[in-house]
């Protein structure tokens, strides 16, 4: 259950992102009238969309890691409630990642966010203390999932969705090593 906001949201983005280039490519091209404007309208609407599914995965790994009920549509709401600071944090994130090493930051910095239920600055904070306490750890989710990334993208037609799944099994990591942390 926890993989299905993750994997809808791949779903569906294909799905638009396939309408949008038919619709490009039908229009001929870019810059060549309204419909190239609505397949990008249809690009981007499939991008929010997709960005609000990650957030809500992330939130049921943590009710599932809580054993709390699942439930896709209040994962949604919670987002949805949240998304200014989530937008907000994605831009920190982004600036973050810039420096691609502190890309692990980010990653914890969301999971935080989600598992405190947290700002920005607080979770920012608790991320770089993480980091400092279970560096070797961190290191070796990131290697496998680098590894895994490699390997999943050599197979066909599934790969982004076998991607979704990967990003899914290492927040749930980052989720069992954040909470662990904070019991000690």
């Amino acid at each position: 259950m926890v993989f299905v906001p993750t994997l809808l949201g791949g779903v569906v983005s294909a799905l638009i992102g396939w309408i949008a280039s038919s619709m490009g490519y039908y229009s001929g091209g870019i810059g060549s009238g309204g419909l190239s404007a609505i397949s990008v309208l249809f690009s981007l609407a499939g991008g929010f969309f997709v960005y609000i599914l990650s957030f809500a995965s992330i939130d049921m790994g943590r009710d599932a890691y809580l054993n709390k009920p699942l439930s896709l549509g209040g994962s949604i709401g919670y987002v949805m409630n949240r998304l200014v600071t989530f937008i907000l944090a994605s831009i920190v994130g982004v600036l973050l990642s810039i420096t691609i090493i502190l890309i692990p930051v980010v990653s914890l910095m969301f999971v935080i966010m989600v598992m405190d239920e947290t700002g920005i600055s607080a979770s920012l904070s608790r991320a770089f203390s993480l980091v400092g306490a279970e560096l070797r750890d961190i290191v070796v989710i990131i290697l496998l999932s680098i590894i895994g990334s490699a390997i999943i993208g050599l197979v066909p037609i599934v790969s982004g969705l076998l991607q979704s799944a990967l990003t899914v099994v290492v927040n749930l990591a980052f989720i069992d090593m954040y909470y662990r942390y904070k019991r000690r």
